[in-house]
């Protein structure tokens, strides 16, 4: 459906070196020119694409721009996309079974084994079972603070967007929307 050439994007990219603001020091000069290039690029192509696929888009090149800086684990990206494999056995007893169903406390065990941010996810919802009834039953669960031994230096907005795949996928829109402004600014949302 969206066709872009590589001339027009070598003719977008000679544009942005001279558009882009100098500077005598290299590693300043290439940071300029990163952000210029990235927010420049992003809006030419946004002018060609429909409505609803702006967010895909901005959500894309944002997580590029991690995996390629090793911001984003192979093995978080792969959660994400894919979720918790069908042979993954839940092996824990689930703290809320009137709550929660079996196949979602065997995604939040997998992400819990999985993923080193949420290795107290498991016990966190027994001792702050009260903290986590609020994310499930609120209308914005991407926006509910979470319980305090996920601090910010423990547990990203990446990390909040996994979370939210698992417990809310429903909500995960948002989530993305919230990562995106967060890593690469409100003007890409």
């Amino acid at each position: 459906m969206y066709q872009y050439s590589l001339v027009y994007f070598m003719n977008l990219y000679n544009l942005c070196i001279d558009n882009s603001e100098k500077d005598d020091d290299v590693g300043k000069r290439l940071q300029n020119l990163c952000e210029y290039v990235t927010f420049f690029m992003y809006n030419n192509v946004c002018r060609g694409l429909f409505e609803d696929s702006k967010a895909l888009y901005s959500f894309l090149l944002c997580s590029a721009i991690e995996r390629h800086a090793g911001s984003i684990p192979p093995a978080s990206w792969n959660l994400l996309l894919r979720g918790t494999p069908a042979s993954y056995v839940s092996l824990k007893e689930n703290p809320m079974p009137d709550r929660l169903r079996e196949d979602l406390w065997t995604n939040i065990e997998y992400l819990a084994a999985t993923i080193p941010a949420f290795s107290e996810l498991i016990d966190s919802f027994g001792s702050d079972s009260d903290r986590w009834l609020a994310i499930l039953d609120s209308d914005e669960p991407h926006n509910e603070e979470l319980p305090a031994r996920f601090t910010a230096e423990k547990v990203d907005e990446f990390h909040k967007m996994m979370l939210m795949k698992v417990l809310r996928e429903e909500k995960l829109v948002f989530a993305v929307s919230r990562y995106v402004g967060a890593t690469l600014g409100q003007r890409f949302v």
